[in-house]
């Protein structure tokens, strides 16, 4: 699938999510839009990763808007700040086998990757047919301990991937220039009323 398509397939059903205090204040911490930032989860590593994968997901295509968001920064911060050990060393097995499959594919340090490249790489993970999506899926719940060593690098990409896809778009959605300049965004939503007949 097209992942613009995929994009504006899901829109806005970011927008009706009611954010926390500490999502608050996790957007509210982010320094000023294209300004440079140290990561409070990130390695050096998975920051340059993080920037090149957020261009991937949301802005491909659009460079020059990109910078407005502070996505990786966000993304950076809700993994500090929001998620389990168990998730946050996921994440990090992931990402780390994520750049080996980098390195082993282009003969180069995942740092001094191209955005072509991480771009390329992405598109073999996530250019599927329904069959092997599907297929995706499944493997993905599996508890870790239960998968064959010969797909655990596979399984670990996946997991670090779409939980990183998750929270890039978690952070384009409920971020003030998306909500302020989408002229489909509507802030008033109607009224729910219970125990009605339909």
């Amino acid at each position: 699938m097209n992942r613009r398509e995929a994009l504006k397939n899901i829109g806005l059903s970011f927008g009706g999510a009611l954010a926390s205090p500490t999502l608050v204040s996790i957007l509210n911490s982010c320094t000023a839009p294209g300004t440079d930032w140290t990561p409070e989860f990130f390695n050096a590593g998975e920051k340059y990763l993080a920037e090149h994968l957020v261009h991937i997901i949301l802005f491909s295509g659009n460079s020059s808007i990109e910078n407005q968001y502070n996505i990786a920064q966000f993304i950076d911060k809700m993994m500090k700040h929001t998620v389990n050990s168990k998730s946050k060393k996921m994440f990090h097995n992931g990402a780390s086998e994520y750049k080996s499959k980098f390195e082993l594919l282009y003969g180069k340090k995942a740092l001094n990757g191209r955005r072509e490249e991480f771009d390329e790489l992405f598109s073999l993970y996530f250019n599927l047919s329904e069959d092997r999506e599907q297929q995706v899926f499944e493997e993905l719940r599996t508890p870790v301990n239960e998968v064959p060593q010969h797909k655990k690098s596979n399984y670990l990409i996946y997991k670090f991937l779409i939980q990183f896809r998750y929270y890039c778009l978690l952070g384009y959605f409920t971020s003030k220039e998306v909500i302020e300049n989408n002229p489909y965004h509507n802030d008033n939503l109607g009224y729910y009323t219970g125990c009605t007949d339909l």
